[in-house]
């Protein structure tokens, strides 16, 4: 892939008489009162159909065509989330062929970062506010010069419709889901817009009915509110202002001897039942080993944009943002279980919790969490200058810079005994069938002191040139992208700073063979800070990547046939680690010094298309062959050279798909689904004979189904949509519970049928 730079030569070289002509399609100048202006930071929702998505904002901070584009960059759109009954956008990257790690992404097998409009920093967990996903494969030199070396996730909000709308949907399913949504759009008139979303969630966990359990096993009770407003106070102006504020709680209430986030059973004492630990069937979260008695989760967050577009000229378009974000968490519950039999010390220790002697226990003690990001800001300003290349064709330069920060700080607490400030444990049996559930009465929870905050500051400048050439049939891209990266925290009471910066250089070219086919090619790098220190406190360098790429691109004039195919090769490098045959500071080599010497490489091949066979027929469809691996690392360790980075499969696979039936007595049915997975994945390596294999894995494909029915009567259309998930991988085993005689069927992760209802006008 090392050849990229000669092929962009050898691209800009082709004369442009052995492409086939095309004459330019130039839209007559609008009106000076037309309100259709500053169409360079904005993207034209019109020129999206289903799933098939014409233009993206993401590639470079300016709305273009992504044909025009050097780069993989696929669009998941509104239509899509709809379809597969996705809520949260771990979700959304699922159905990217070369997204390898759920939670937190990993795309093409390195780190990749989030982004919300373009900022980082930013999360809105619910997909309410989700207009449209944006993805780009390989480092996003100039959308997002600080990011990780496997790519970058944009996700871009909703914005008011071109016409005035109301839609109510309830969504339920079989484990005590049941989720509400309103959506609406108000234009005032032509200048001043509306939308507000709203979405309300409650869910209770696994079915009770699955477990022979009475009570709920895990609860969540969720809140998004999410307002956007477009004001347009002159033909040359556009103010857009949009706000999410989410709560969450989850509190959690279960049996202490029932441990969701493993699988396995404890061996019973002697006459006490045999205690099973049943493997989480949903998406649990880790906030404690136990979901135990009495634990709460709970969240708060507040997010703004706010972004003000203004054409000074027709050539020259200024935009300013000032983005923002504040979010507490609160968590409270139980922590650092342990297994005990009790001892007569154990017993004497405890004299009001009825401990017996020689039966087993179950040890929790109580924890208490806050964390709190006070308002972290972005502001950023950007302007375009559109010029004439002369008789070559016409130029778009883009010349700006942000400043951001985010100040954090934690306080923590924990049950101790009252006087002695010993730590305060309780202790339930194994296998009672009616244990405590709530918190004990007795519980003292003692603050701990709060250590001084942390604060992050990046500032960032840029300048990208994107040419259109000899009447589109060639387009460049070149830019760089200035980093520098703060990091302020105080450790063992000593101020420590880290400083990293560099610049990020992205240059590309994209070459038309046909009406609907180009070649490209790019150059990326990447940066990210870290705030590593070794022993003697200095700052370890970022962590870089960058990237060679080409492929093609295709793209039909009717937008039937899109898609992007390419073969990558990605470095990153200055991964840390503790290298033990270098000595820390005091001389020891146990762990040894933290270094930033580890270098990964990711080659392969990454496509991912969107066919319209038909006009009631839609696919996406996408493959991604993944070649992972340590190029360097540890001293003491040669056998990890060469050796594949684990939970990354050599294969992955997606494909979704929808067909709509618009006549007969059928009129108003969809029916569609899509498949998803990977082969040959390393989830270890296993040491034979002093040699490290791989163990390879397979994962089974992912299924999902789903059928829809909507009717229009009048001016109101009612649907219904239900959605099979996880139709394959129903992995199941028969269980015992309790001091029950007979086993019955147990489903670690069984199908999820999931209906949604509902009308729009």
């Amino acid at each position: 892939m090392k050849n990229t730079l000669p092929l962009l030569a050898a691209l800009a070289a082709l004369p442009a008489s052995v492409l086939p002509g095309q004459s330019a399609r130039v839209p007559p100048a609008p009106a000076r009162d037309e309100i259709v202006l500053l169409s360079d930071f904005v993207i034209n929702a019109e020129a999206s159909n289903g799933y098939f998505t014409a233009n993206s904002i993401s590639g470079t901070r300016v709305a273009e065509q992504i044909k025009n584009l050097p780069l993989n960059l696929s669009v998941l759109s509104e239509e899509f989330l709809r379809d597969a009954a996705i809520f949260d956008v771990d979700s959304i990257l699922q159905w990217t062929a070369s997204n390898t790690g759920p939670n937190n992404p990993r795309i093409r097998g390195l780190n990749s970062n989030t982004r919300v409009n373009g900022f980082g920093g930013s999360e809105r967990d619910d997909a309410i506010s989700i207009g449209r996903v944006e993805v780009i494969k390989g480092p996003g030199a100039i959308i997002s010069g600080s990011g990780g070396p496997g790519g970058i996730v944009n996700v871009l909000t909703k914005r008011p419709g071109g016409k005035n709308s109301f839609s109510l949907a309830q969504i339920a399913n079989d484990r005590g889901l049941l989720r509400t949504e309103l959506d609406a759009t108000y234009r005032v008139d032509r200048k001043l817009a509306f939308r507000t979303a709203v979405a309300r969630v409650r869910e209770s966990g696994f079915s009770s009915q699955r477990l022979k359990q009475d009570y709920y096993d895990y609860e969540k009770s969720e809140m998004t509110y999410y307002g956007v407003a477009e004001w347009r106070p002159t033909p040359r102006t556009l103010v857009t202002a949009d706000v999410t504020y989410l709560t969450q709680q989850r509190p959690f209430r279960d049996q202490p001897n029932v441990r969701w986030d493993t699988f396995g059973r404890i061996a019973p004492a002697t006459g006490q039942p045999t205690v099973y630990l049943v493997e989480a069937p949903f998406n649990y979260p880790k906030s404690f080993g136990l979901s135990g008695p009495d634990a709460i989760d709970d969240i708060h967050n507040l997010l703004f944009d706010v972004e003000v577009l203004q054409e000074i000229t027709r050539d020259f378009q200024a935009k300013l943002v000032v983005n923002g974000k504040k979010r507490a968490r609160f968590i409270f519950g139980p922590a650092s279980t342990g297994l005990v039999t009790a001892n007569a010390a154990l017993v004497t220790a405890n004299p009001t919790q009825g401990l017996v002697a020689g039966d087993r226990y179950l040890s929790v003690r109580w924890d208490l969490s806050e964390q709190v990001n006070p308002w972290a800001l972005n502001y950023e300003l950007d302007f375009i200058w559109k010029h004439r290349l002369g008789g070559l064709g016409d130029g778009k330069l883009l010349f700006g810079g942000n400043n951001g920060f985010a100040p954090f700080w934690s306080a923590s607490g924990r049950g101790r005994a009252a006087g002695t400030n010993a730590e305060q444990r309780y202790y339930f049996r194994l296998g009672d069938l009616n244990p405590n559930r709530g918190r004990p009465a007795g519980l003292n929870l003692v603050m701990d002191a709060v250590p001084p905050g942390t604060r992050t500051t990046e500032r960032n400048a840029f300048v990208v040139h994107q040419a259109s050439l000899w009447d589109g049939q060639m387009h460049t891209l070149a830019g760089l992208f200035y980093y520098d990266y703060r990091d302020q925290r105080v450790t063992n009471n000593v101020l420590t700073i880290a400083k990293n910066n560099g610049i990020n250089p992205q240059i590309g070219v994209v070459r038309r063979l046909t009406r609907a086919v180009s070649l490209y090619a790019v150059l990326a790098k990447s940066i990210q800070g870290q705030n590593q220190r070794n022993s003697r406190g200095e700052v370890l360098p970022p962590v870089k990547g960058i990237n060679y790429e080409t492929g093609l691109k295709v793209e039909t004039a009717d937008g039937r046939y899109s898609g992007t195919a390419s073969l990558f090769t990605t470095d990153a490098y200055n991964r840390n680690f503790n290298d033990p045959t270098i000595p820390d500071i005091f001389g020891n080599t146990n762990p040894g010094e933290r270094v930033a010497g580890g270098k990964d490489r990711s080659k392969g091949v990454d496509t991912e298309f969107v066919l319209t066979p038909r006009p009631n027929w839609q696919v996406i469809l996408g493959y991604a062959y993944l070649d992972t691996r340590v190029v360097e690392d540890r001293k003491d360790q040669p056998q990890r050279i060469g050796q594949r980075i684990n939970n990354h499969a050599f294969n992955n696979y997606s494909l979704w798909t929808r067909y709509n039936l618009n006549q007969g007595v059928l009129k108003g049915v969809s029916f569609g689904g899509g498949i998803r997975g990977d082969s040959g994945a390393i989830r270890q390596y296993v040491t034979l004979a002093g040699v490290p294999k791989p163990a390879n894995d397979t994962t089974d494909p992912y299924v999902e189904l789903f059928v829809g029915y909507q009717h229009l009567f009048g001016r109101t259309k009612f649907f219904s949509t239900l959605n099979l998930k996880n139709v394959t991988r129903q992995a199941r085993y028969f269980q015992f519970k309790d001091n029950s005689t007979a086993p019955y069927l147990v489903w670690k992760d069984p199908i999820e049928p999931l209906l949604r209802v509902g009308f729009e006008f």
